[in-house]
């Protein structure tokens, strides 16, 4: 009887223990499966709102005022990684503490005192990921890329939406018309240097896309231990078109609308030697000397271009021929464009939102008054560059 009595305790207990456990057990896996639904949730959330994929309009426009340009040519200087610092003038910072890649480029600055209605510089500031080719896809295409973009910077796809280059080029044409299309442009783009643009306009056509150039001469952009190739391939057909044109009796038309040359010695070296050691780094002095040396040859061609233009037209005038039908054929000159696509860390490297990565420069230079777009120029917080010098020299 005892025995008896002793087994359903024990069989009582055990349900009980039994029931205890599986009352855990749902409650652990209800645990489990919240956590998990609020992850997936979270997941979903963050890939629809912050991974977003951009949309892309593969319908060209029509824009008439594109063609109603302000100037007849275009010269474009990329400069991979031209810091705002680099270009910009900072008068107030003493020189002994000052790094040498500071206040390097004294034409921007000569230019913008001496030519102020001529010339502007702003801070030109790149969404991240701060890469080249998100960069030019930017300012191409006028689009923001996703922060997921990222992931294809170093291996651009194909442009096929509108884009700024296929408008110079190929105008207001029907994009069904293909072959005739691709037979002859609106406008002649020169690209030199990096081969990031062929890379997203490609130079072969294809079935859904032409050319947009009309030469090329272009380099790998990864081989960040070649400091001078891709610079050089630039200058080998830059300055050659540009002493050629200036030196004749009178400037003749190039055969070219829009130049692109595409420096990448800049960004090669500080990734390679960086900025923290910018006092056994001469070599970054030397390539940021020889972009202003470049700028003086491209000022000065454009400069004797319009005292050209300004003979021709008092020439007109003496002779009577001046008149409203004839004034659309008057010369407009050349715009300079210089900048860079994005900035570049003490440690060498870029692809960030920091301020070092995302400020870098944009001066533009014409022959005739500018029109100011912004009431002043941005100019960074000295005091933070004064700080940044105390530091080095403490150190």
């Amino acid at each position: 009887m005892v025995l008896t009595q002793r087994k359903i305790v024990d069989k009582r207990q055990k349900v009980k223990a039994n029931t205890v456990q599986n009352q855990e057990m749902k409650k652990y896996c209800f645990q489990i499966g919240f956590i998990l639904t609020l992850q997936i949730a979270a997941a979903s959330l963050f890939t629809i709102g912050f991974l977003i994929i951009g949309t892309q309009q593969i319908t060209r426009n029509n824009i008439s005022a594109i063609n109603e340009s302000s100037f007849d040519r275009l010269i474009i200087i990329v400069v991979d990684a031209m810091r705002f610092d680099m270009g910009n003038s900072f008068p107030d910072l003493p020189d002994e503490t000052t790094p040498e890649f500071i206040n390097r480029v004294p034409l921007i600055h000569q230019l913008l005192e001496q030519r102020p209605q001529q010339s502007a510089m702003y801070k030109f500031i790149s969404d991240m990921p701060t890469v080249t080719t998100s960069r030019l896809k930017c300012i191409t295409t006028g689009a923001v890329p996703a922060f997921i973009d990222i992931g294809t910077s170093f291996s651009g796809s194909s442009i096929t939406e509108d884009n700024l280059l296929d408008q110079l080029v190929f105008g207001n044409r029907n994009t069904t018309e293909q072959e005739k299309q691709c037979q002859k442009n609106d406008k002649n783009i020169w690209v030199l240097g990096d081969d990031t643009w062929t890379q997203l306009y490609p130079s072969q056509n294809e079935s859904s896309q032409c050319s947009v150039w009309s030469f090329i001469d272009v380099v790998p952009s990864f081989t960040v231990t070649a400091f001078h190739e891709n610079d050089r391939t630039v200058l080998r057909t830059l300055v050659p078109q540009i002493l050629e044109l200036k030196n004749k009796k009178h400037l003749i038309k190039p055969n070219w609308d829009a130049f692109i040359g595409h420096f990448l010695g800049i960004d090669h070296i500080m990734h390679v030697k960086t900025l923290k050691n910018y006092q056994y780094n001469p070599d970054l002095s030397v390539k940021i000397d020889q972009i202003d040396s470049v700028l003086r040859i491209l000022v000065d061609f454009i400069d004797r271009e319009e005292q050209e233009i300004i003979q021709e037209e008092i020439k007109k005038r003496q002779n009577k021929e001046y008149s409203h039908n004839n004034n659309k054929q008057l010369r407009k000159g050349t715009l300079l464009c210089v900048f860079g696509d994005h900035g570049m860390t003490e440690e060498g490297t870029h692809g960030g939102q920091n301020r070092e990565e995302t400020d870098a420069t944009l001066f533009l230079y014409s022959p005739k008054p500018l029109i100011a777009f912004t009431t002043q120029n941005e100019i960074v917080d000295l005091n933070v560059l004064r700080n940044w010098n105390k530091m080095k020299s403490d150190g």
